[in-house]
């Protein structure tokens, strides 16, 4: 248990707690601000929190400070010497240095804290309140937080008592589904898949089908030349028709941002003081001198940007060049790949082109029904 706490610049005298229960009292008149939430943030930090150095009233008042304790475990006294100007704490026992998080992990050894409960303010938390600071919920006394669950709540409670083995795999899975549910989340939120609604859904069934229907009549229509469709939508013909599809979405790109820029640069211009000369007619005391230093300094910026945006075209024409070779590269290797000459080439695109939506709309709908199944199994 904590036996005691003390520091010649916050605390005047040496605390002592006993066994059982210790009550901390203001004076008989109710008066406030005489340090009894202080003290609570001290013993907080006394085992491992970091409010305290959060807590500027104190820090402000006093500046740094170091904080002498001593625990008693097993009929034993352990020493601790902990400074806000220091990462370390002195275990004098040891005569050593040790981190913080050893610090932790030697109490909560000593205090025996349930296996799932690791820090202090991690057991304390659940049952402990200071009024007026932090959160006040009187009708919620478990809440820790306003916007903690309360499937949260239960389950630091099971912890903190020792009871959630017999429900640990109920809340593996529980877990396992969330984690499901973010992963699926997260993929909408990147957009490695498009998120879909119920209608769009039902679109999506109704495009595949006529898109089935349509390669299905392309199949039949190369069949019936003696061909093997197979050989027109394997993976690396339909890999290299999605390389080219991204490398035109990059060539669109960087054609605009060199339109951009080609426009910006035949537009460039500032205003010149010159202009504002007029203004002396109505503001006689206007300082023309600090128009010319605005003048000077647009001068200055106009040039500099100039110059970086030149740079800039030239580095997006290149890679302009480089992106519609490697899209020519891509047809030759695509039409190296078919040698089928007899075909006519839109035709084969269509296939593929096909292909990629139905694989596309396939795997949004899949999604959907994942996040369907997933969330029926939420709590």
């Amino acid at each position: 248990m904590l036996k005691s706490i003390e520091s010649d610049v916050l605390i005047k005298n040496k605390i002592i707690f006993e066994d059982g229960l210790n009550v901390v009292l203001g004076e008989n008149n109710g008066k406030n601000s005489i340090g009894k939430s202080s003290f609570l943030v001290v013993i907080d930090y006394a085992f491992g929190g970091e409010s305290l150095k959060k807590y500027s009233e104190i820090i402000k008042n006093v500046g740094d400070f170091s904080l002498s304790i001593e625990f008693v475990f097993n009929d034993m006294s352990h020493y601790f010497v902990r400074s806000t100007s220091s990462d370390k704490i002195k275990y004098i026992n040891d005569k050593r240095d040790i981190s913080l998080d050893e610090y932790k992990r030697l109490l909560a050894y000593y205090y025996k804290f349930p296996t799932l409960i690791t820090t202090y303010r991690s057991l304390v938390s659940i049952v402990t309140r200071i009024w007026n600071v932090g959160i006040n919920l009187p009708n919620d006394p478990l809440k820790i937080n306003q916007n903690i669950r309360y499937d949260t709540i239960v389950q630091n409670l099971l912890d903190l008592f020792c009871f959630s083995g017999g429900i640990s795999d109920y809340y593996s899975k529980l877990k396992e589904n969330e984690f499901n549910v973010k992963l699926i989340k997260d993929s909408y939120k990147y957009e490695f898949v498009k998120k879909v609604s119920k209608r769009d859904y039902k679109n999506n069934e109704l495009k595949l089908y006529e898109l089935k229907l349509e390669n299905k009549h392309i199949e039949d229509t190369l069949n019936a030349q003696l061909l093997n469709s197979s050989n027109l939508i394997n993976d690396v013909v339909l890999n290299l028709k999605k390389d080219k599809d991204k490398l035109s979405d990059e060539l669109n790109y960087i054609d605009n941002k060199i339109y951009r820029i080609e426009n910006n640069l035949s537009k460039t211009s500032y205003i010149k003081s010159k202009n504002f000369k007029s203004l002396v007619d109505f503001f006689p005391d206007i300082n023309m001198s600090k128009i010319e230093e605005v003048e000077s300094f647009h001068k200055g910026i106009s040039t500099i940007l100039k110059k970086e945006l030149v740079i800039e075209l030239e580095h997006l024409k290149e890679n302009s060049i480089k992106f519609k070779t490697d899209i020519n590269n891509v047809d030759i290797n695509i039409a190296n790949l078919i040698k089928f000459p007899n075909i006519c080439q839109s035709i084969i695109y269509k296939l593929l082109d096909n292909t990629n939506i139905i694989s596309s709309l396939s795997k949004e709908n899949e999604y959907f029904d994942r996040s369907i199944k997933l969330n029926k199994k939420k709590i």
